[in-house]
């Protein structure tokens, strides 16, 4: 009998629990809504941490998850299932269906669709992350920093590996798709995936810098090139 009434004494417990975060969580989605304001889809499956801030005209989806003292900037679009722990997002951004954001800086019109987990990092501006893009940061002992400069793209099912001291990506780098990228990225640099005849099919811009996994060898070109004229970068 003891035992029984100390299940219902829990079970009472808890649902009161649960009734008092539904009522400050509702109290809290309601001083968001308004017609210049945040815009809630579905505010009962919408979870916004009281010590959350956001900004006008952005537009929240169902089933969006935002804890801690999380900043959202003007006209961002938080997409369906989505989660924003501890972040602090600027202007116009998109956060796609089920990325997973954390402890990260996103800069103006950067977006990061479908699927992503990006921890402990720093974003630049007009930034372009793909789908399934993750970053590797806990080396057992510290949560290593990733940082994105502005303009990089980063093509889907890029891993970062973040070492100790940190990962950057430098400045309008681009990562093709499924590439493992465990070491700094210079500005303005072609991280590709290994190609039959070694020849980028890309049109190429002056100064760029190339580099064919396998080799983790740097290769710049002195003014703009004709790619298919290009082998002799990659013997």
């Amino acid at each position: 009998m003891a035992d029984e009434s100390l299940k219902e004494t829990a079970k009472h417990l808890l649902n009161g629990v649960i009734w008092l975060s539904r009522y400050f969580n509702l109290r809290n989605r309601q001083g968001l809504i308004g017609e210049d304001y945040v815009k809630l889809l579905d505010p009962s499956s919408t979870w916004i941490d009281k010590r959350a801030a956001i900004d006008d005209g952005t537009l929240i989806f169902p089933n969006v998850t935002i804890r801690g003292a999380a900043v959202i900037g003007k006209n961002c679009v938080l997409d369906v299932n989505s989660v924003v722990e501890w972040s602090t997002l600027k202007n116009n951004i998109y956060i796609g269906p089920f990325a997973h954001i954390k402890r990260t800086s996103i800069g103006n019109n950067s977006r990061l669709p479908h699927r992503c987990y990006i921890a402990d990092a720093e974003i630049g501006k007009d930034v372009n992350i793909g789908s399934c893009v993750d970053t590797g940061n806990f080396d057992g002992m510290d949560k290593n920093k990733t940082i994105i400069k502005d303009g990089a793209f980063v093509g889907i099912q890029v891993k970062f590996i973040a070492q100790p001291g940190g990962l950057v990506i430098g400045k309008e780098a681009r990562i093709f798709p499924g590439q493992t990228v465990p070491i700094n990225i210079p500005d303005h640099a072609f991280v590709t995936p290994k190609i039959k005849d070694g020849i980028v099919r890309e049109h190429v811009k002056e100064n760029r810098s190339f580099k064919i996994p396998g080799h983790w060898k740097w290769f710049k070109t002195k003014e703009p090139a004709d790619p298919y004229n290009m082998k002799i970068l990659f013997n």
